[in-house]
């Protein structure tokens, strides 16, 4: 998942609407990819914003994360 906008529209399957998803970067973790500084989720807000979104491949994704 990269964010460059750091706001999106997601369909919230826990409320069974569409909501605003904001990225914070403040609260994101810094890691050097290549050379590169980029802002990573923290693994608490992914598992969190995939819970959301509740797909089959997200509830894969939370299984994994959370082992």
């Amino acid at each position: 998942l990269i964010d460059i906008f750091g706001e999106a529209k997601i369909f919230d399957q826990t409320k069974k609407e569409w909501v605003s998803q904001k990225t914070d970067f403040l609260n994101s973790n810094q890691m050097s990819i290549y050379g590169i500084t980029i802002s990573v989720i923290q693994k608490k807000a992914l598992i969190v914003y995939k819970n959301k979104l509740m797909r089959e491949v997200d509830k894969e994704d939370i299984k994994m994360l959370s082992e």
